[in-house]
């Protein structure tokens, strides 16, 4: 098995824990930042309401036993212990760092399949003569949401060796995930920020772009003009000043009339 198939069966297992909790409240939070190297971070923050935190203890069970993200840390993630609240809602961070939008693509497979909500990773890095531009861009889909029980063959198995109706429970959950469902995302490029909560239905191209003006590389370039210029007018100066000494003293030997 693949470190990735592992990390998206890990992420489908908590996924599929979390949307049992139909009329429960799960918020996801999937902020991606781009550095004007290529590089990045993503972070996915789960935060539950106290009436789904509290079903998924139900007899005691603690949330990192109820929900399984073990496999992450093998595919490069950096989970987080869960956050209890006060109030008894609970949260959890997933983090992992890219290099270049095909590292981030892969990330954004991970978390959602091929064809999950989120794809179309582009980071666009340009560098001009005198003007620089970075951009970071994604593409939300939420028009065609599913559970994605019914096609993950190992958690589908295993509900039906426990005598669960697999089809009935997937159809009930993508049913519920309008409700239940929310997804925020956050773009940062530089020092720019840019933030959306989508919901269900929703199709959009996400873009963070800078834009920035290389005053080093226009001083380079304007000293490197007054050098060239410099240089020419130091060249004719000793061009003119060869071009006398050929001719001589103006007047010398011309034959003028004598009185």
């Amino acid at each position: 098995m693949t470190q990735t198939t592992r990390t998206r069966r890990a992420l489908a297992s908590a996924a599929v824990c979390l949307a049992l909790l139909t009329g429960c409240k799960v918020d996801t939070t999937v902020s991606i930042r781009s550095d004007d190297d290529g590089r990045g971070r993503v972070s996915v923050r789960v935060d539950l309401d106290a009436e789904a935190a509290f079903a998924l203890q139900a007899d005691g069970v603690a949330l990192e036993q109820r929900v399984k993200l073990d496999d992450l840390d093998d595919a490069g993630w950096t989970v987080s212990p869960w956050r209890i609240e006060d109030s008894g809602a609970a949260s959890v961070r997933l983090t992992k760092d890219f290099v270049g939008e095909d590292q981030l693509a892969g990330i954004l497979d991970e978390l959602a399949g091929e064809g999950g909500v989120l794809g179309g990773a582009h980071i666009d890095r340009s560098r001009g003569m005198v003007r620089s531009r970075d951009g970071l861009s994604v593409e939300a889909d939420l028009t065609s949401l599913e559970s994605g029980l019914a096609g993950d063959e190992e958690v589908a198995r295993r509900l039906a060796d426990a005598g669960v109706d697999v089809a009935a429970l997937d159809a009930g959950l993508t049913e519920g995930l309008d409700s239940a469902f929310g997804l925020s995302v956050v773009l940062s490029m530089g020092d720019e920020r840019r933030a959306w909560h989508l919901l269900p239905g929703d199709e959009k191209s996400l873009v963070v772009s800078t834009s920035r003006i290389e005053w080093d590389r226009i001083t380079t370039l304007g000293i490197a003009a007054i050098l060239t210029l410099l240089a020419a007018l130091l060249f004719l100066a000793a061009w003119v000043s060869a071009r006398r000494r050929r001719r001589g003293p103006r007047g010398a030997g011309s034959g003028g009339p004598v009185w």
